[in-house]
């Protein structure tokens, strides 16, 4: 998943990682990553999502959850099988 972070932030696209198991200092010492354990609070949207973790804590989100964290034109890729299925999400 690093490089794919890397890959994205080479095109100038803002990453921002949401991880609630991951060792942040670690994560920040190991791959200069800054991983943050909860996704921001504040209302913003975001136009990509890449459920990459099958998380507890992510699979447990609602639809309505969902929808609040997505710009409504949008790319949602779900690598785990945790969407729900009313999202319209790229299933891998």
């Amino acid at each position: 998943m690093v490089d794919v972070i890397e890959a994205l932030g080479r095109y100038g696209i803002e990453v921002v990682v949401v991880d609630p198991w991951v060792d942040t200092q670690e994560a920040q010492r190991e791959y200069g990553l800054e991983v943050l354990t909860q996704i921001p609070a504040g209302g913003d949207t975001y136009p990509a999502v890449i459920a990459a973790v099958a998380h507890r804590q992510f699979a447990a989100f609602t639809f309505g959850q969902w929808q609040e964290l997505l710009h409504p034109n949008r790319l949602l890729l779900d690598l785990k099988g945790i969407l729900p299925r009313q999202l319209e999400a790229i299933r891998l």
